[in-house]
């Protein structure tokens, strides 16, 4: 028996007084991503025929990372001008100029001793 979309939820929760953040999920994908994350993931239900259905792991609270939200939309980080380098450009920014290739310079034969 597979799980609808609308069963396979995930949850996070958290208090201030644990200061650990509780995560669950339904999701199948959403678990095996903790897992190459580095969290601690246990299967904590199964279906009657005994496939994993649920699964539970534990993190510390700064793990967890709200971004800004305006009218409903998730703002956007600028890109580009990270990690202080001001307004120098970045390489390979602009196309590089044609090269032309050096012409082969033909070889001048030594003068023959039939001319005198």
């Amino acid at each position: 028996m597979t799980t609808s979309k609308a069963e396979q939820e995930t949850i996070l929760r958290f208090d201030q007084e644990e200061r650990v953040l509780h995560l669950y999920t339904a999701y199948p994908a959403e678990a095996r991503k903790w897992e190459r994350l580095g969290y601690a993931v246990e299967v904590c239900g199964r279906t009657e025929s005994g496939e994993p259905r649920g699964w539970r792991s534990q993190a510390p609270l700064e793990a967890l990372r709200l971004r800004k939200v305006v009218d409903g939309e998730v703002v956007k980080r600028r890109r580009g001008r990270g990690f202080g380098l001001g307004a120098r450009k970045l390489a390979g920014a602009e196309p590089r100029p044609q090269r032309r290739r050096p012409v082969a310079r033909r070889r001048r034969s030594p003068p023959s001793d039939t001319a005198n």
